[in-house]
């Protein structure tokens, strides 16, 4: 009696190679809408954050095309976009303006991290539902929202590159939904450290230095953010949400700035030279804070109503001593001549008093 036994074919015997990544549902939305979208629109979801491992917002804005981040060496705070300056590009958070610090009042992204974002926008043609203030274009950044399901989420970023200096984050997350109320939980702190050094030297027409000034600073930020939301269906059609955001940031500047500048004499030697030291102390703070909510109507499967109200502010306090300590020494034109202990005189216009006290001094 013969037992036939099962074969397995090749397919069934084989193991699969490569693992496909599915694309979940969000995903194909906001392609979806991009791809609908009837202005130009990138759509930066926390897949591609979490993928390169980015640390701030500018970090994540610096990536994608047509858009020019500012600032000192380490620091991408002030958003270009279209070649324009920053005071052309609006940077929105959940569709509103965000005022910050400086003589512009723009937003520096670098200040928010990246565990607080949902998804990010760059609209370059805004359309009826975003403020036309920018002409060169909007970025609007939006923060999470409230989960239909319990979630927890703990990030701890860090790094000790020379090149951007030391930095260091953590940014917690916690929310669930309680049949017809959710909440979000969500903050983040975070330390950037960013140092500079800046030579820069002068020469006249005979190549010989005339200015030589070279400065060291260091500037300690530390950035504290708060974004929780809260949402209550008050109704199968209506529904209630609070978003209040804090975001807050010390800085700490230290500077020391050494110039150094000679004159010389037509031979060719030294006459005077002055140096200068110039020590600065900085300490900045900016408090920016949102207090906001609305109320939304479903009017029917594809039209609904909104009615929000928001109310902000933001502080800048900014403490700063600088010390200056400066030397002029002269010297007289011969050979291995001491200090001279009569100042030359110091008009540069009055040429004939200085050849006859050459000539009375016997040069």
């Amino acid at each position: 009696m013969t037992q036939d036994t099962p074969m397995l074919t090749t397919e069934e015997s084989q193991e699969p190679d490569i693992e496909l990544d599915v694309i979940t549902s969000p995903l194909v939305n906001f392609i979806e809408e991009r791809q609908n979208s009837p202005t130009g629109v990138i759509i930066i979801d926390q897949r591609e954050i979490q993928r390169f491992n980015h640390r701030t917002i500018g970090e994540v804005l610096r990536r994608q095309p047509g858009v020019v981040l500012g600032g000192p060496p380490g620091e991408d705070k002030d958003v270009q976009l279209l070649g324009l300056p920053k005071e052309y590009t609006q940077v929105l958070i959940n569709g509103q303006r965000f005022p910050d610090g400086g003589e512009n009042r723009e937003l520096k992204v670098d200040r928010i991290p990246v565990g607080l974002v949902e998804r990010i926008e760059i609209i370059t043609n805004p359309t009826a539902t975003i403020d036309s203030q920018g002409v060169a274009g909007t970025v609007n950044i939006i923060l999470k929202k409230a989960p239909d399901e319990r979630i927890s989420d703990l990030t701890i970023t860090g790094t000790t590159l020379d090149s951007a200096g030391p930095f260091g984050g953590v940014s917690v997350l916690y929310g669930d939904n309680l049949g017809d109320f959710s909440y979000l939980l969500t903050g983040g702190i975070q330390r950037r450290d960013s140092p500079k050094i800046k030579f820069k030297q002068t020469l006249d027409a005979q190549n010989r230095p005339t200015e030589d000034e070279t400065e060291n600073e260091g500037k300690r930020l530390l950035d504290i953010s708060l974004a929780p939301n809260l949402v209550w269906r008050v109704s199968p059609r209506d529904t209630l949400s609070l978003e209040p955001f804090l975001l807050r940031t010390e800085e700490e500047k230290d500077a020391t700035r050494n110039v150094t500048k000679q004159r010389f004499f037509p031979s060719g030697r030294l006459q005077e030279q002055q140096q200068e030291t110039i020590i600065k102390d900085e300490d900045k703070t900016i408090t920016g804070w949102r207090l906001g909510g609305h109320w939304e109507r479903e009017l029917s499967t594809t039209a609904d109503m909104k009615l929000g109200l928001f109310f902000q502010r933001t502080d800048e306090r900014k403490d700063k001593v600088e010390t200056r300590d400066s030397i002029i020494t002269t010297f007289v034109n011969a050979d291995n001549s001491p200090l001279d202990p009569a100042r030359p005189i110091r008009n540069p216009g009055d040429i004939n008093a200085k050849r006859r006290q050459n000539l009375t001094r016997g040069y």
